[in-house]
């Protein structure tokens, strides 16, 4: 089987450090739905903001993890640690949003 680009280890690496980054600046946003953010006028739009934000940083998240998991079946490496890791974050953010967790 022919090795394509997404197995390559460089782009797990890189999608990885991308989606992490994309986290650090979620937490960096984080304000925008907090308590202060909350009951601004413009507190949909910070919603809506922050909410493409945390799409992004977990669609990263998950790519990199796929990316890593076929690299994974392809050469056995071993299994990545901070990519799943990041996905739970990811997901755990999103049910925080959508349960207005982080307006309390």
């Amino acid at each position: 089987m022919r090795n394509s680009w997404f197995q390559n280890p460089v782009t797990g690496n890189y999608l990885t450090i991308a989606a992490a980054l994309m986290f650090q600046f979620l937490l960096i946003i984080l304000p925008l739905v907090g308590p202060a953010g909350a009951v601004v006028p413009h507190a949909r739009a910070n919603f809506v903001a922050f909410l493409c934000a945390l799409l992004l940083t977990g669609g990263l998240s998950v790519a990199a993890l796929v990316s890593k998991l076929q690299r994974r079946k392809a050469d056995g490496s071993s299994f990545p640690i901070w990519s799943p890791l990041l996905v739970a974050a990811c997901l755990v953010m999103f049910w925080a949003l959508v349960t207005g967790q982080l307006s309390v």
